[in-house]
């Protein structure tokens, strides 16, 4: 309880300022992309079979959960880190979207019984563009590999692993995004890990 008291005012701050880098960053480059008359294929006629889970709608905007858990499973020094992760992750992205324009080749349901409030604002947020990289995988990898190098429990670090590939089979399985996305998306992901939260957990180390 007292790790969250001693930088939730810091990671507060963060947390604004990166929710605003990617309203700014996601929202203007849908915006272009929309205008666009021509944008990249990266999926296979093989990928529009796979199913449409609506359940898994759940563990898709499960990632809300993910953002809190900084709070309570990093040390101070480590959030500026990470935010800087983050931020590395949606600008590389930004220039990703508006250097190779993409479109969902999923028809997304009009009707999606059960579901429909949840799908409704989803596809109201979220336009069929910007699908490679996929932020919500790179967001999700940076913050478990983060977090699965903060505990020492095994079955936590097995738990955030199976949370992980959940929330990576989901975007797919509720049809927001293609296989070359996730995998984009994870190389992302991993990539501003290391840049960021391994290097300063390395000079950590060796500076104590």
């Amino acid at each position: 309880m007292r790790r969250w008291r001693n930088h939730a005012g810091a990671y507060a701050a963060y947390a604004a300022a990166l929710t605003l880098l990617f309203a700014v960053v996601y929202g203007a480059t849908n915006w272009i992309s929309q205008q666009r008359s021509e944008t990249y294929r990266v999926f296979t006629d093989w990928e529009l079979t796979l199913p449409f889970v609506p359940q898994l709608v759940f563990v898709y905007f499960s990632i809300f959960f993910v953002f809190w858990l900084p709070l309570f499973t990093v040390e101070r020094h480590e959030v500026r880190p990470l935010a800087g992760a983050f931020a590395l992750a949606t600008s590389i992205a930004g220039v990703c979207f508006l250097l190779f324009p993409t479109r969902l080749g999923f028809v997304r349901p009009s009707l999606v019984p059960g579901y429909e409030p949840i799908f409704r604002t989803l596809y109201a947020i979220d336009l069929p563009y910007n699908t490679l990289p996929s932020l919500h995988v790179a967001y999700s990898t940076l913050a478990m590999l983060t977090f699965v190098s903060a505990v020492d429990d095994r079955l936590a670090r097995v738990a955030l692993t199976l949370w992980l590939a959940a929330m990576v089979a989901s975007v797919v399985l509720i049809h927001q995004h293609h296989i070359a996305d996730v995998v984009a998306g994870l190389v992302l992901g991993l990539v501003c890990y290391r840049v960021f939260v391994y290097w300063a957990a390395k000079r950590a180390v060796t500076q104590a």
